[in-house]
């Protein structure tokens, strides 16, 4: 065999790594990072919102990190109907039994949902006893001081 009809390796090993190199690309492509902001009380809205974080989820197949900013009038997703009476200035309590039942079933699906201090302060909301499931972990001093630094740091902002 002549030395210019035979394939060396580098004529067939380039394609093939090139090859392996793009799959371990995609492999190894981050999660995209997304944070959803929810300050508004209208329940059909917010279950909409969580309807469209479930879709996301669905479609992401795993490859997806997805915050919720609460803060304001947005602490009704989370506020339980019997705190509402002490609050200052919240009209809605949406935090019913099926409401929460999205909402844990979000949070089983990975989905942290943040908790603005500054607002349970001016609404005389008590974080962890008021609002369902909040831990020490999930509250940040500034709403939107928390949404600036979350999109520096790559996250999407969705404003449902």
């Amino acid at each position: 065999m002549c030395e210019r009809t035979r394939l060396r390796p580098s004529h067939w090993l380039a394609p093939v790594l090139f090859t392996f190199a793009l799959s371990a690309a995609a492999v190894a492509e981050p999660p995209a990072r997304v944070v959803y902001h929810i300050n508004f009380d209208d329940p059909s809205h917010q279950i909409n919102a969580l309807h469209n974080l479930e879709n996301q989820i669905n479609a992401a197949d795993g490859r997806i990190k997805l915050l919720v900013m609460l803060h304001g009038a947005g602490l009704s997703l989370l506020l339980y109907p019997e705190a509402l009476d002490h609050t200052t200035g919240m009209r809605l309590a949406n935090g019913d039994q099926e409401m929460l039942a999205r909402v844990d079933h979000l949070r089983d699906l990975g989905v942290r949902f943040l908790v603005a201090a500054n607002s349970t302060r001016r609404h005389h909301i008590d974080p962890f006893s008021d609002l369902h499931g909040v831990d020490p972990g999930d509250m940040v001093p500034s709403a939107l001081l928390e949404l600036t630094q979350l999109q520096q740091q790559g996250y999407i902002y969705i404003k449902p």
